[in-house]
């Protein structure tokens, strides 16, 4: 049986395996039998490489041009490395570390990129809000309730108590 059949075969008797580093967890323990613990034993070489992240794959180096009329200080055939990284995604991936379910977040980090009022802010992007739970610090300046509903945190508002993170959230 190779790691793929394996690990098909411990999701069907309802275990859950994940790797970190050279480590196998398996949960929950109670059903893990001493036989299903030797294969697994003895498989794990195979598993943790079967459960290994896949290698990104990028160009070595990307040519991206610009027009010197547009931007005359721009190296016009400027290397990119491949690695340089999108605003929105930066967003994205900030947004979900805050505790936001992945389409929220999604939604959100796109208006927050792509948004054309500069005066609309979000509680995210605020000093003074805390993710977990979702709370107003400044709640008396920004007329706002001390604990804020995901709805409210998001949409886009004028607060007069708003204070830009210094962490901030990457803008275009």
């Amino acid at each position: 049986m190779g790691a793929p059949d394996l690990l098909e075969h411990l999701r069907a008797v309802g275990l859950t395996i994940t790797a970190d580093g050279g480590r196998l967890t398996v949960t929950p323990r109670d059903l893990l039998t001493e036989d299903l613990r030797s294969t697994i034993r003895e498989n794990k070489a195979a598993l943790l490489a079967a459960l290994a992240p896949a290698p990104v794959s990028r160009p070595a180096q990307l040519n991206r041009s610009f027009s010197r009329e547009a931007d005359p200080d721009l190296d016009h055939g400027e290397r990119w490395t491949g690695l340089e990284l999108d605003p929105q995604d930066l967003t994205h991936a900030r947004l979900i570390a805050m505790g936001l379910d992945d389409p929220e977040a999604a939604t959100l980090a796109e208006w927050m990129t792509l948004r054309t009022d500069g005066e609309l802010v979000t509680c995210y992007e605020c000093r003074h809000f805390r993710a977990r739970p979702r709370t107003c610090g400044n709640r008396k300046a920004a007329d706002m309730p001390r604990e804020l509903g995901t709805e409210l945190a998001i949409k886009g508002k004028r607060c007069p108590g708003f204070a830009p993170d210094p962490a901030g959230f990457v803008r275009p």
